[in-house]
């Protein structure tokens, strides 16, 4: 740990901290600490990412300090934000954080604002991009995944890059801002669909279940990913040991919703919608209530943690829709989690 602390102090006496002026052509690897030079964090060793491991002690993995983007605190050692090309992104730290920071990566340009506040500049290619906050103190670090997105306007017919997407209704439900068509689509590949993009959660377990080869598109939302996490974390504080949920369903493509025949404003097309449940291994929601049949009690000891969690928060990004749905013949119980902004509860036998 010595040593380590060591190395990242002398880092810090060579590295500036800023950029000279404000513009995102800059080769970020000139300026700032590269990510290869950096030991790997808990999680990236950490094969226990899917549903079976229900004898392993769960970490939540959470930072020693907090970053905040666009009102969201972000506490987490691993954290994924969507943008397009270009977009400047503004982070800061949480109130009462130190200012030792460094950033450290390979593609990505930044400007320092203030000892707690960073300008990044998302690169112009569409793909994932890595930057670590390292507080130098302690070695902590949080790594953000900026996954650049193509643009909606690239769609063509219903279709981008031959993947059906279909089309977004053109008039927000209830002018409701959450409900504008999406700013663009994250790129699946076979070679990034196991890529981690909180540390529980990978990007392949939101693609929709339509028909198609790679790449695929997806529509993620922070604020879903935010709300999964502490979900999954409470559980776990709770007893009912999971390193991940099984989703179910997450993202789905307007063509493909309106198919099974879902609303039109479903929030699943809108990225913040997950249907999920607890699985250690045969594709089915657990037994959480130890009586030896799963149904739909099961699925409501979920539903009160995750409407608990809901009510007791303060900031609009963790509140949203909650469904309860027992089981059918071909599947087990499971619950529907939103970010819809606003609270929505319904229950379906």
């Amino acid at each position: 740990m010595v040593i380590r602390a060591l190395f990242f102090a002398l880092l810090l006496s060579f590295l500036p901290q800023s950029f000279p002026g404000e513009t995102a052509d800059l080769k970020a690897s000139e300026n700032i600490l590269s990510i290869e030079d950096l030991p790997p964090f808990g999680w990236e060793t950490d094969a226990n990412i899917s549903p079976g491991n229900k004898d392993v002690e769960f970490d939540p993995y959470r930072a020693g300090f907090t970053l905040n983007y666009r009102d969201k605190a972000l506490p987490y050692e691993l954290f994924s934000v969507f943008v397009l090309p270009g977009d400047h992104l503004e982070f800061t730290l949480g109130e009462g954080e130190p200012d030792e920071i460094l950033l450290a990566s390979r593609d990505v340009a930044y400007r320092m604002q203030n000892g707690k506040s960073w300008v990044l500049y998302a690169p112009a290619e569409t793909g994932i991009y890595n930057v670590d906050f390292i507080r130098v103190r302690n070695n902590d670090r949080i790594r953000v995944q900026l996954f650049v997105m193509v643009p909606h306007d690239e769609i063509r017919n219903g279709y981008l890059n031959g993947y059906r997407i279909g089309s977004y209704p053109t008039t927000p439900l209830n002018e409701n801002p959450n409900y504008l068509p999406p700013r663009g689509f994250i790129e699946v590949t076979p070679e990034n669909r196991h890529r981690r993009v909180s540390p529980h959660f990978t990007l392949g377990q939101f693609l929709c279940k339509q028909e198609g080869g790679f790449p695929k598109y997806v529509v993620l939302q922070e604020r879903l990913l935010l709300q999964l996490e502490h979900i999954l974390e409470e559980a776990n504080n709770l007893g009912y040991n999971a390193s991940t949920f099984h989703v179910m369903s997450g993202y789905r493509t307007p063509w493909y919703n309106q198919r099974i025949g879902n609303g039109r404003y479903s929030r699943h097309i809108y990225g913040d919608a997950a249907d999920i449940f607890i699985d250690t291994g045969n594709g089915m929601m657990d037994d959480l209530n130890g009586d030896g049949v799963v149904d739909r009690k099961d699925a409501k000891i979920l539903f009160d943690l995750v409407d608990q969690i809901q009510r007791e928060a303060d900031e609009s990004y963790r509140q949203g829709g909650l469904g309860l749905y027992g089981p059918r013949p071909w599947r087990g119980p499971f619950i529907h989690v939103d970010g819809r902004g606003h609270y929505a509860r319904w229950s379906l036998d």
